[in-house]
């Protein structure tokens, strides 16, 4: 949820800027969700063939299964602290000690309840790192929304809209 709420505000406020066009703006801020993550995927998509919901779905967990593992719940605090700790000691290391634990022993403990925001600072701060970016040539928008166009076309034609 942290992830939405974070999303979306920032799309909000991104999208005021363009006060005629802020709901197609926010439009376009739908359409950087699971489904668009892989540029192969995002350049076979058009309006007339969105994946249904089942198979976002099925790409969801494919996804997760990809960047997840599964602990036993009794392990899952002491699987989450190392994998953090891990973090720091690539992209922190002034805290963590010499084998590798935080040095203020109260900073897990402060984050209780609010690791998920935790975890997204540590993922903006080193993002140059961490995240792969992926341009859309102008090229590539083009030939998408042409093709659109085709689909729109040919489905109004045939009397599908």
């Amino acid at each position: 949820q942290e992830c939405f709420d974070t999303f979306w505000e920032c799309a909000e406020r991104a999208c005021d800027k363009f006060q005629q066009d802020h709901r197609n703006c926010l439009d376009e801020a739908g359409w950087n969700d699971m489904r668009f993550l892989l540029k192969e995927r995002r350049e076979k998509l058009v309006m007339l063939n969105m994946p249904k919901d089942a198979d976002i779905c099925t790409a969801f967990h494919g996804l997760q299964r990809g960047s997840c593992d599964c602990v036993p719940q009794a392990e899952w605090e002491s699987k989450l602290k190392a994998r953090f700790e891990d973090h720091f000691r690539e992209h922190h290391p002034d805290k963590v000690t010499k084998k590798g634990t935080f040095k203020d022993k109260k900073f897990w403990k402060a984050w209780k309840g609010k690791r998920a925001e935790l975890f997204f600072k540590m993922v903006m701060q080193s993002k140059d790192k961490l995240v792969k970016n992926t341009d859309f040539s102008a090229e590539d928008e083009q030939k998408q929304m042409e093709e659109h166009v085709k689909n729109v076309k040919r489905a109004q034609e045939a009397g599908e809209l």
